[in-house]
């Protein structure tokens, strides 16, 4: 399409919406900077070439522009045409001298489009260097540049990924309970308190739990993890510790019987993910939520840097499937013998009514 001939219209428009338009209609409607690409000129440019090809592009143009998703990028071409216009005006009476300064201009314009949309890019990316496909596709588009050179521009710099999903209910339904007891134990997560001073090396907790213990050997959330810690609590003398050292083991023994190791991974993520939503919620940074996740809770480098990043681009869950309600919890407590469980669980939705009634009654006297 670049040389000097003159293809046939339909042979040329289809090769030239192939190569120019729709690149550019992928770059947000953005004109090329190159003006040997935008009028698809010959190598060697002579008056006659010029005159001809321009003419030829603007009809192709006017022909493309009855199609609707070329309209608003034909006319900007149209639009920075006018501009252009005294450039060609003189090349048709064979000064090239401007055209030429523009074209070595051209080059040089479509690099600083690259760094602009490479600067937002890294904004976006953040500390933690990621971002969803379609920030990085707006990027792009705004900056009028194609999806796929950003693309390859941040590959090995900058990681383009969908965010983890993470849970949006607890998967035990007093955790607010558990929560208040690991703050008054002192644990500062639920792996903490099941695992104590046996984890040799920060966890995983995505993609299922993993940690090494001080020995090398693997830590399996397990009931038997849950009940040598709670042989650990039985063999201290009874004070307000071990009551709300109970509270929490009814937590962990609260999964189903046949699979406890799923439900104890579970629990453990949401207690990380609750930790780090509550800090977003207290105006955290971006670098406050990563050395909370790794420095505080113990959370390898690279999920810290998955659940920040979830956490800060997460947004309202859709609506699901109607969950069991309370009543139905309670039942299933006390049919499966956790009789302390449903005690606390009881306890725990008491409390909450009680607040609900007491903030009703004061909105009623003022």
């Amino acid at each position: 399409m670049t040389t000097g001939g003159r293809p046939s219209g339909q042979g040329f428009d289809a090769a030239y919406q192939r190569e120019v338009l729709e690149p550019a209609r992928a770059a947000g409607d953005q004109p090329p900077e190159d003006l040997r690409v935008r009028y698809a000129l010959p190598e060697q440019p002579t008056p006659e070439a010029v005159a001809a090809r321009v003419k030829q592009v603007r009809q192709c143009w006017r022909r493309a522009r009855g199609q609707l998703k070329y309209r608003k990028l034909v006319d900007r071409l149209e639009a920075e045409h006018r501009e252009l216009a005294p450039v060609f005006t003189a090349a048709e009476r064979g000064d090239l001298g401007p055209l030429r300064q523009r074209l070595a201009g051209g080059q040089a314009r479509t690099r600083r489009r690259m760094e602009v949309a490479a600067s937002r890019l890294a904004d976006a990316g953040g500390l933690i260097q990621m971002v969803t496909p379609g920030e990085l596709e707006d990027i792009a588009r705004t900056a009028g540049v194609a999806g796929a050179e950003l693309a390859a521009l941040a590959a090995g710099r900058i990681e383009v990924r969908e965010p983890d999903p993470l849970p949006a209910a607890p998967p035990y339904a007093a955790y607010a309970k558990v929560r208040e007891s690991l703050d008054v134990l002192g644990r500062r997560t639920l792996a903490d308190f099941l695992f104590g001073g046996r984890m040799g090396a920060p966890m995983r907790v995505l993609d299922g739990f993993a940690a090494p213990g001080r020995d090398g050997t693997p830590l399996v959330p397990s009931a038997e993890a849950v009940a040598a810690v709670a042989a650990e609590w039985a063999r201290r003398s009874r004070d307000t510790s071990t009551t709300h050292a109970q509270t929490v083991l009814a937590a962990l023994r609260a999964g189903p019987g046949e699979d406890p190791g799923a439900h104890l991974a579970d629990l453990i993520r949401f207690d990380v993910v609750d930790r780090l939503r509550e800090r977003l919620r207290q105006r955290a940074s971006e670098r406050a939520l990563l050395r909370h996740a790794t420095e505080e809770l113990g959370v390898d480098a690279s999920d810290a840097r998955r659940l920040v990043f979830a956490v800060l681009r997460e947004q309202a869950p859709a609506a699901g499937p109607p969950q069991p309600g309370p009543a139905d919890r309670l039942r299933e407590l006390l049919g499966a013998g956790e009789i302390y469980a449903a005690a606390e669980f009881a306890r725990a939705l008491t409390e909450s009514g009680t607040a609900a009634s007491g903030r009703d009654a004061a909105g009623g006297e003022a």
